[in-house]
């Protein structure tokens, strides 16, 4: 063997070790490298999103029509140079695939409710409230889906989850000078995965315990039909001074229930053009 090709050879392996690290320990890069792949399945069409990224803080707080829907809003932030915490489930870090994505994206660790069904889940549900008010008044910015569940039959249902009340209604009381009043509130409604196969693939992602698959990842990108792109729209609203008054005017219940009929709204504007 020549050395030139030596030399090629070790270019190479430099180049792809160098690759790989960044991939695994820049969360702009890994963003940019996955949105890339993903542009190949889905056009996502982003409305509002100008007001998201030219907000210095922001709690996002979206419909959940899929398993894809998440890596559509994340790359789409990080590819921008901006940071979000996902509020996610302790099971996802089961699984070391989710649990390196995760940590790139800073997420913010969760009971899983799922375990105890006694006092103990009561007062974990209780600390979720509390976890999502302190990241915020650290200066993060945060993304929780209210419904805590991806939505199989395409309409959202909060039900009587209080995350997103008690979040917001802690926003309200606070104090006009705290860093939570700076904290710029988005709703976002995503349409075109409804009858995506990821919005209905749970026993493909999750295990009977309902803990992620160690070949989950790979599934995903290996289903027939991956190739046919699909358009989605992601339509983001600030709804700052709209969910504040719904945290002053109604209870839980009534707030959930607005929530649910923005999200479920089928009066979409026209399809913008570029």
């Amino acid at each position: 063997m020549s050395q030139t090709v030596i030399y090629i050879l070790i270019a190479v392996f430099v180049a792809l070790f160098a690759f790989i690290y960044r991939f695994f320990t820049n969360p702009f890069f890994f963003a940019r490298v996955v949105r890339f792949f993903l542009c190949f399945r889905y056009r996502a069409e982003l409305r509002g999103f100008e007001q998201v990224m030219s907000s210095p803080r922001f709690l996002i707080m979206p419909n959940h029509p899929a398993y894809v829907d998440p890596f559509l809003l994340f790359t789409a932030i990080y590819a921008r140079n901006r940071k979000a915490s996902p509020m996610t489930d302790e099971k996802f870090f089961r699984n070391a695939a989710y649990r390196q994505i995760l940590k790139l994206g800073d997420a913010v660790i969760v009971p899983d409710l799922t375990k105890n069904r006694s006092e103990v889940a009561v007062r974990q549900a209780a600390e979720l409230v509390h976890i999502a008010v302190k990241a915020l008044d650290e200066g993060r910015s945060l993304v929780f889906y209210p419904s805590g569940h991806v939505t199989l039959d395409g309409k959202e249902n909060i039900g009587a989850r209080r995350l997103a009340f008690e979040t917001v209604s802690s926003i309200q009381l606070s104090p006009a000078d705290s860093p939570l009043r700076q904290v710029r509130l988005f709703l976002l409604r995503t349409r075109g995965l409804e009858t995506s196969r990821t919005a209905k693939s749970r026993s493909k992602l999750l295990d009977k315990k309902g803990h992620v698959r160690q070949d989950a990842l790979p599934w995903t990108f290996t289903q027939p039909k991956w190739y046919q792109r699909r358009h989605v729209t992601m339509h983001f609203e600030d709804m700052t001074d709209t969910l504040l008054e719904w945290a002053r005017q109604y209870d839980k219940s009534g707030f959930n229930r607005k929530l649910e009929e923005w999200y479920n709204q089928t009066n979409e504007s026209p399809k913008q053009t570029n």
